[in-house]
């Protein structure tokens, strides 16, 4: 029996990455998104592999955005301000970002995105110099294993594993069906736990650490992200923020607006992004690799 269920569950999770792969050779490009449909990465645009350091131009999607204002990155990698093809749905454009319909795109600026959210530019990538560590390590309690808690007994939610699916190295499709399988073959676990935890002022850090290593997570379009809203006050107990209210208008959209997960300035509170290589261990409890 155990047998024939591994079988079946390595037979789902080949289907959903063939296809995903089928979707995106037809489609050209596809994305990846967080736990409220925010994009958090770009992996391929008309068969060649991004770069998600570079600008998009040349042939190539970069990181989506186009050096020149006013003009928008089409699915095949060129920037231009025309939007006469169909097939050229914009992405972003230096100074603003665009969002792409059926026949063509109108660009947003980073103005009117402010206008709509309250939420800068400026605001949104150094959001995470509110997004605070544990102190120490933090570890289940004997009491829930969901509350993790470190040196300072503060408290860490640890989300529902097909919450974190979108902070996994692996593509969303499989991991998914990672996070929920993992529960009865543990070989197929995700690698990464998500926990959340509110800050004084009622706004929630947020961090992701590898459940084998303990490591703080750090890259940007899978790290954990602070959260401005501040009217999630069951999210410690159903172990994740609501996808409407505060949430959505200030942190699931200015993500989505502003150009996704590669342009945050912090990791946390202090940390610059690129001023380490590696995270620091925060989780007290590891697993074993099987």
């Amino acid at each position: 029996m155990k047998i024939e269920i591994s079988l079946f569950a390595i037979t789902l999770v080949l289907h959903a990455q063939w296809q995903q792969q089928q979707i995106a050779g037809s489609l050209g490009a596809y994305t990846y998104q967080d736990d409220d449909n925010a994009t958090v990465g770009l992996r391929r645009s008309g068969g060649r592999e991004l770069q998600e350091g570079r600008d998009c131009g040349g042939g190539n999607r970069g990181n989506g955005i186009c050096p020149t204002a006013g003009e928008c990155c089409s699915e095949f990698g060129w920037c231009s301000s025309s939007s006469s093809s169909s097939a050229e749905r914009c992405r972003g454009s230096a100074g603003g970002r665009s969002e792409g319909g059926g026949g063509g795109s109108t660009a947003i600026s980073d103005e009117q995105i402010k206008q709509e959210t309250g939420i800068s530019r400026e605001d949104h990538e150094n959001r995470n110099q509110f997004n605070e560590l544990p102190n120490g390590k933090i570890k289940p309690s004997p009491e829930d294993k969901t509350i993790w808690t470190d040196d300072d007994g503060r408290p860490w939610k640890l989300n529902s594993e097909p919450y974190a699916a979108y902070h996994q190295p692996n593509p969303v499709a499989i991991a998914f069906i990672q996070a929920h399988l993992g529960e009865f073959i543990p070989y197929l676990k995700v690698p990464n736990l998500k926990f959340i935890s509110p800050n004084a002022d009622g706004r929630y850090s947020e961090i992701v650490a590898n459940r084998y290593t303990g490591e703080l997570i750090i890259e940007q379009n899978i790290m954990g992200t602070f959260n401005f809203a501040t009217d999630a006050p069951d999210a410690m107990i159903d172990g994740k923020l609501p996808t409407t209210g505060e949430h959505d208008l200030w942190d699931v959209i200015p993500h989505n607006k502003y150009g996704g997960g590669y342009n945050y300035k912090y990791i946390a509170a202090g940390i610059e992004t690129g001023s380490i290589e590696k995270g620091p261990i925060v989780l007290a409890h590891l697993e074993k690799m099987i």
